[in-house]
């Protein structure tokens, strides 16, 4: 059986080690994306539904957009 070099091993362990940290990572930033996209989608709809009610002089629309949004805000 051969032996590996020790700089070999010391690699392949810190690349495993990195592949096992970035794989758990993923699932949780795909979730709070996912959740951020809603809630973006949300703030659009609820705007212009309120620009197209009260008009797009003042900031009143993206005011009560964020009030209609905030229960699934992340």
């Amino acid at each position: 059986m051969k032996s590996l070099p020790i700089a070999s091993l010391a690699l392949m362990t810190s690349m495993s080690l990195t592949g096992c940290a970035q794989q758990s990572k993923p699932a949780i930033d795909l979730e709070y994306e996912t959740l951020l996209i809603e809630y973006e989608a949300c703030l659009d709809t609820s705007k212009k539904k309120w620009e197209n009610t009260l008009g797009t002089e003042s900031d009143l629309p993206f005011s009560l957009a964020l009030k209609d949004c905030e229960s699934i805000r992340p």
